[in-house]
């Protein structure tokens, strides 16, 4: 590493950073770089990067802002491939820093240097011991990767968990994001063994489709939490003058967390609850909660908490009910919230959740507890301690109190159990990890499928014909349409007759365009099947008419719609946050045997075809496919399928061959061939990607290999991809003599089992 501007002189931003790198052991060498000294902190020093005598692979710039250009420059020239860039004065500073900040990306794009930053507080890596920041002091070591673009949050934060032992797996000031934003750090994370919770303040939103596209690769398997500053006119004002970026809608941000799974809290606070809870339990399958108390008052408060936020209190089902006869006071009254009584032991709290454990009414359950006379919190905490291994259901607790309880909530922590102060914070996190729930099973629920393909090509300005086309003709007292935000492009909304609308980013399935209704109060009669795909069908519209600025269709296909200046280039125009289905790639072939196929991109309808098609594949095949004997059942797998349909098409392609049975003119899939970008190496510059294809036995030997790579090959030229490369087994010799004839270099290790394939595209 070098500090670019290490200096000793006293509180300095340069002699902070320098003393957290040497002071923090990380296992590398630090270089000081000052042209006016001989050495820093009694580490010798260099005038300038190119005279450090080896290779330096991350700098750290801690000087005025005019000279970053420069100093970039002169990085890049040194092969730097990384700097953090720790100066204000950018582009929050209006357009001469605006253009400082341009020159600064210019110097950086001579070569591969990647730059976070500026006006950041630094990067920590508490695992490794790297602190390259200047805050005070370093960050312990956890699991909880931080993300902020506030440095003086940052380092609130930072104090915070001193004192309540939170530890991170990475600490990072991104600032105001001039090159390394969102995206790239949560798709690293995601791949971090270290990191098992994303957590991010944010006050703008950046590149909007990476944002999107890693956070929904990456919250299947670690939650992305996030607060967002901005929510009213001032504070996204107050945002604005922070980072010189742009804030953006609220309503609008809202509905894309949704559409990539990520949660969105509103305190600092519950960042950290969040984390700990979806680090600690499994995710709840829906908002109906159990609570179990000794006290009616912090019960009564949790159930407003509770209904007020749009949760449900559990209907205990009869035998349940029944069992809690048998062990509550008879004075008691059996309903949810279930009150134990003042006077509750330990013992009576192991019966009453021995008897609502196996409850299917419910979703989850709180344990609440408030100190009295014959209370034993600790004995309490060791019950339900117990009970929460056997449930297979969230289980979280308040212990109310002070020393009280403290050593109770040593034990409750002791067994992975969230333990919050007060009842109605735990309802909170309760409802967060509904929603979460809610938002991953939209994204790999399966759709609905849809014979239509998509691609028409319309006048856009002419609102009969695209009602006509498309279908858009909503339901009495429904109205649809859809506008841009500066951000995520095209929104598509669908509004009832009191004027409540709910927003959705393009393009939707049947599942996500449910989900949007659910969140509307509609009339009894609206047909909401109907609507599901009145809002798909607008949805690909104002996908395929990129010219549409608004529309907007009522009852009876009355429509309005504004279209960008006829003027306006045609690769400037707006486009979707989420990569549309790319009909381009879909065209007709025809098999050796004369048979015709639709070669396509894969769609998530697709599910229930590529389980079939499975079904039709021998164990030689699947072995050459996955390089193993891979169960049918572990194939087929609906959490595996759907991950596997349901595709971002700018991180990834498949194109699957779709036959038609000459009898019943049903559709069947008979090949798949699949493009994967590593989003982390395209980042560093390496534009390759990996292919694999696969053919039903049935349909081998009819060129359909051949043809699946020849369009795999012309999908990463146009998807600016340079290399493509695949591993063969060394048994496959067709699937070896294919890749020949097209150019592919074969390399194979003489110890292993597989080949590999690369040719350059470009």
């Amino acid at each position: 590493m070098a500090v670019i501007g290490a200096t000793e002189a006293p509180g300095s931003v340069g002699r902070t950073a320098l003393w957290n790198l040497i002071s923090s052991p990380f296992g590398g060498t630090v270089y000081p770089i000052n042209p006016k000294r001989g050495s820093v902190l009694g580490v010798r020093a260099y005038p300038t990067i190119a005279d450090v005598p080896e290779p330096v692979e991350l700098a750290l710039l801690a000087t005025p802002a005019a000279t970053a250009p420069d100093l970039i420059g002169q990085c890049v020239k040194a092969g730097v491939r990384g700097a953090i860039l720790l100066a204000s004065g950018f582009r929050e500073q209006g357009p001469k820093g605006e253009a400082l900040e341009r020159e600064i990306l210019r110097e950086a794009h001579q070569g591969s240097l990647r730059l976070v930053g500026p006006n950041c507080l630094g990067v920590m890596c508490p695992p490794t011991g790297l602190n390259a920041s200047f805050a005070r002091g370093m960050a312990q070591a956890g699991n909880v990767a931080f993300l902020s673009q506030s440095g003086a949050l940052s380092t609130a934060v930072l104090d915070w968990s001193r004192q309540e032992h939170v530890g991170f797996s990475a600490f990072v000031s991104l600032g105001s994001m001039a090159d390394v934003g969102w995206g790239d750090l949560i798709d690293y994370l995601g791949n971090d063994p270290r990191t098992r919770s994303i957590l991010i303040y944010m006050e703008s939103v950046g590149d909007a489709g990476a944002f999107l596209s890693a956070a929904r690769e990456v919250a299947l398997s670690k939650p992305v939490i996030v607060i967002k500053s901005g929510r009213t006119a001032e504070g996204a004002r107050a945002a604005a003058a922070h980072t010189g970026a742009v804030a953006g809608d609220d309503e609008v941000f809202d509905a894309a967390l949704r559409r990539c799974g990520v949660v969105r809290v509103n305190q600092i606070s519950d960042l950290f609850y969040m984390a700990e809870a979806l680090g600690k339990q499994p995710r709840p399958r829906g908002k109906r909660l159990t609570l179990v108390t000794n006290a009616g008052g912090p019960a009564v408060l949790a159930t407003d908490a509770l209904i007020t936020g749009g949760g449900t209190l559990a209907p205990l089902a009869e035998e349940t009910q029944q069992a809690l006869r048998d062990v509550l006071p008879p004075e008691s009254h059996i309903s949810n919230p279930i009150d134990v009584m003042g006077d509750a032991t330990a013992d009576r709290y192991n019966r009453v959740m021995a008897a609502v454990a196996k409850d299917n009414t419910t979703d989850g359950f709180l344990v609440v507890l408030a100190p009295q006379a014959m209370t034993d919190p600790t004995a309490t905490a060791e019950q339900v301690r117990t009970f929460a291994k056997t449930t297979g259901k969230p289980v979280l607790a308040s212990w109310m109190g002070g020393e009280t309880v403290a050593t109770a909530i040593q034990t409750l922590q002791s067994g992975d159990i969230p333990t919050f102060p007060y009842p109605d914070t735990a309802v909170r996190m309760f409802l967060y990890m509904a929603s979460y729930s809610d938002n991953l099973k939209a994204i790999y629920e399966t759709p609905m499928a849809d014979e239509e393909e998509p691609g028409k090509v319309i006048d856009p300005g002419d609102g009969p014909s695209l009602v006509k086309a498309y279908d858009l003709i909503p339901a009495e007292g429904l109205r649809v349409g859809s506008f841009l935000n500066e951000q995520f492009g095209p929104v598509v909304y669908i509004e009832n007759e009191t004027g409540q609308r709910s927003l959705g980013l393009p393009p939707l399935t049947t599942t996500l365009a449910r989900l949007m209704i659910d969140r509307l109060q509609l009339a009894a009669d609206v047909d909401r099947t109907e609507a599901e795909w009145l809002l798909v069908r607008l949805a690909r519209m104002v996908s395929e008419q990129p010219r549409i600025r608004i529309s907007r269709f009522t009852e009876g296909g009355a429509a309005q719609v504004q279209l960008h200046d006829p003027t306006t280039p045609a690769d400037t125009l707006p486009k979707p946050a989420i990569r549309p289905y790319p009909v381009e790639y879909a065209g007709m072939w025809r098999m050796k045997n004369g048979s015709q196929v639709l070669i396509r991109p894969i769609r998530p309808e697709d599910e229930p075809l590529i389980a079939q098609f499975h079904q039709t594949l021998s164990e030689r095949t699947v072995y050459f496919r996955y390089l193993s004997t891979l169960k049918l059942s572990t194939r087929i797998a609906h959490e595996r399928l759907i991950r596997i349909c349901f595709i971002d098409y700018a991180r990834q392609m498949a194109l699957v061959v779709e036959h038609r049975d000459p009898e019943t003119g049903e559709p069947r899939i008979i090949a798949v061939g699949r493009l994967h970008k590593d989003m982390q190496a395209f980042a560093r510059g390496i534009r390759e990607a990996e292919f694999s294809l696969v053919v039903s036995d049935a349909f081998q030997g009819q060129g359909l290999g051949k043809e699946l790579l020849l369009r795999i090959i012309e999908v990463a030229r146009k998807e600016n991809v340079d290399t493509v490369f695949g591993e063969i087994s060394a048994e496959n010799m067709a699937m070896q003599a294919i890749c020949r004839s097209m150019g592919f270099q074969i390399r194979r290790d003489y110890e292993d089992t597989t080949v590999v394939a690369r040719l350059k595209v470009h």
